[in-house]
């Protein structure tokens, strides 16, 4: 996705993925993990960064959606001067994204690209399994450490050295095998493919840029978790006359994941190699047993997910319009609209002909759905005005205004009792059932002027202010954030005051 492209690009910041599944979505840290929040806290949680896309602000989750190919640059933000024009958001950083857009007198370009990748486990990952120990290997120590035990296992009464190599034979008689556990449960040279198409140009008057991808990435776990996004983006410009300019541009994506909740741990793939995961008729055993009875056994990683289907589903509609009047030279006034629309969705389900072979407990079969949509709405507002004085000083003032409103509701609902594996929607419950549901809205709503200097192009200042009206502040609704900045050719300092934390 478009951030981990980011990695090892900004000096101090920390680009991670909490799961290696497929579409995951990554956490990005631009103060790095030696910051004043995390010695203070003791964790570096709750340190997003302000991510704006178009100069709309956008939540992170969009990241994972958005197209890398519809990206034209990516600038990150990390001193105070460049961040305190968006106040108290911006405290763990700015990440501005711009999308592409076409060019004025420029002719159609048709551009279509396709890649297809392989994933597969790391040599030095399966180095570590070539160098497991053996059955017999591992029955020998098993021998030295605990012979009471492996006797226990084969079913060999006595005490004596000869009895507890009997019973190592006897094991291993029952178990010719040596199974490779992480051939099992991860996938070689596993594909990735992903297909974009764009048109851009542009007339006199008129830019566009269409661009449409389609991104599959399958699990590299076994069974696989595949994940699909498509994308569909589009930008327009048109200079209505000499002051008057509009845009709008629009974007949309729409990922699904499928496949179990199966996923190896640790204790699965480093499972004994003397199980077997087929019968001896070459069919697929649902449970692999442990020697020293039933609940030290697995499930079979594709019986397990064959039994409890997951899938989720998402949604991001991005619209923004603007609107720039330029009633004198360098004067600039900028209206804009942008809303954010997201919805997903989530299915889980534990089947009714799923067997318990590992206790023997009867079988409840249930299924869970969960819904979540969110919508988020920027109005914003800037007057910017630009000037020189004898071509050395040059000054640029801009005044502005932000309105941001957040509004998100989730359902879920779960329930037991399913009689049959095609039966499975919450309507076909019959006991244990749920009803969750949740409304939340927030908004901020802000004025903020900033005033920039340069002479020659070499030596810099400038000085912010911004006020903040926010819901979530618990007592003054109201703050005030001002930043002040000095630099001489590509340094430079800054120092941020406010007067909300």
């Amino acid at each position: 996705n478009a951030m981990d492209a980011l990695a090892g690009r900004v000096a101090g910041m920390v680009v991670t993925t909490g799961s290696g599944r497929p579409g995951a979505t990554s956490s990005v840290l631009i103060h790095g993990f030696n910051n004043f929040q995390s010695a203070l806290k003791g964790s570096v949680s709750n340190q997003t960064p302000l991510y704006i896309v178009d100069g709309m602000q956008v939540s992170s989750g969009i990241m994972t959606d958005l197209n890398p190919n519809d990206i034209e640059s990516v600038t990150v933000l990390k001193d105070a001067a460049s961040t305190s024009i968006y106040g108290s958001r911006a405290a763990n950083g700015v990440i501005l994204i711009t999308t592409k857009r076409g060019k004025y007198n420029e002719q159609t370009h048709i551009s279509v690209s396709h890649q297809v990748g392989f994933n597969a486990i790391t040599s030095a990952s399966r180095r570590f399994f070539d160098d497991m120990m053996t059955p017999r290997e591992y029955l020998d120590l098993w021998a030295q450490r605990d012979p009471a035990a492996i006797r226990s296992a084969a079913g060999v009464s006595g005490n004596t050295p000869a009895q507890t190599q009997a019973a190592i034979e006897k094991i291993l008689a029952e178990n010719p095998y040596n199974t490779r556990w992480d051939k099992i449960f991860f996938r070689d040279f596993v594909p990735t493919t992903r297909t974009d198409v764009s048109v851009s140009g542009g007339t006199a008057s008129t830019t566009y840029y269409l661009s449409a991808g389609y991104l599959k990435q399958e699990g590299s776990t076994a069974p696989s978790v595949d994940y699909h996004r498509y994308n569909l983006n589009t930008n327009v410009d048109t200079r209505i006359n000499s002051w008057l300019k509009a845009g709008l541009s629009l974007s949309v994506g729409y990922s699904e994941r499928e496949g179990g909740r199966s996923t190896p741990s640790g204790a699965r793939v480093l499972a004994l190699p003397l199980y077997s995961p087929t019968n001896p008729d070459g069919t697929r055993k649902n449970f692999i047993r442990g020697l020293t009875g039933r609940a030290t056994g697995f499930y079979h990683p594709e019986y397990a997910a064959e039994k409890n289907p997951s899938a989720s589903y998402g949604t991001d509609v991005m619209p923004i319009g603007y609107l720039t009047i330029e009633p004198i030279k360098k004067l600039v006034f900028k209206t804009q609209a942008g809303v954010q629309y997201s919805d997903g969705e989530s299915q889980q389900k534990h089947l009714r002909s799923f067997t318990d072979y590992q206790f023997g407990y009867e079988n409840t079969a249930s299924t869970q759905v969960s819904y979540d949509k969110s919508y988020r709405k920027t109005f914003t507002n800037t007057l910017e005005y630009k000037f020189d004085l004898a071509q050395k000083h040059n000054f640029a003032i801009l005044l502005g205004q932000e309105s941001v409103k957040n509004e998100s509701s989730s359902f879920s609902a779960s329930g037991s009792g399913l009689i049959n594996d095609d039966l499975t929607l919450l309507s076909n419950t019959t006991k244990n059932k749920t009803v969750n549901e949740s409304i939340g809205i927030s908004t901020i709503n802000s004025v903020f002027g900033r005033l920039e200097y340069d002479y020659l192009g070499k030596y810099f200042a400038d000085f912010s202010l911004r006020r903040d009206g926010s819901s979530r502040f618990l007592n003054e609704k109201w703050g005030n954030f001002a930043s002040a900045g000095i630099g001489w050719g590509g340094s430079r300092g800054a120092l941020l005051v406010s007067n909300k934390s």
